[in-house]
């Protein structure tokens, strides 16, 4: 995610991003996936806007393979910030990984811990 302004080499630079993902969306088929909003960090007077739709879910098993959460991909492109963006992709993070080894974060009953798609 290197940018710079348009000839300013000396101003190359990336940016980091955290946030929260948003309510779930429904796909056909039963999936689901989510929209993010959330700024960048500040570089030299400047962040940028990051918008977009994640892909849909990707199940993380344990070693036993046992259903234990899932994952999104993201990819996309900033806002234009101070003549230049940056093209991006990643993963979001497994619901609450700051939880204690062995706690689900949705409760096994629970419809949305149900919804997950299978390649």
């Amino acid at each position: 995610m290197l940018a710079a302004p348009f000839d300013k080499t000396k101003l190359l630079h990336n940016h980091r991003v955290a946030g929260v993902t948003g309510s779930v969306i429904p796909t056909p088929g039963g999936g689901h996936v989510h929209q993010i909003f959330v700024n960048t960090d500040f570089f030299f007077n400047h962040f940028h806007e990051v918008t977009v739709t994640t892909g849909p879910a990707i199940l993380i098993r344990d070693g036993d393979g046992n259903i234990i959460g899932h994952v999104h991909a993201i990819i996309g492109t900033t806002s234009c910030t101070f003549f230049h963006t940056h093209d991006f992709k990643g993963t979001t993070l497994i619901q609450n990984p700051l939880a204690p080894i062995g706690c689900i974060a949705f409760p096994p009953d629970s419809s949305d811990w149900l919804k997950f798609e299978e390649d």
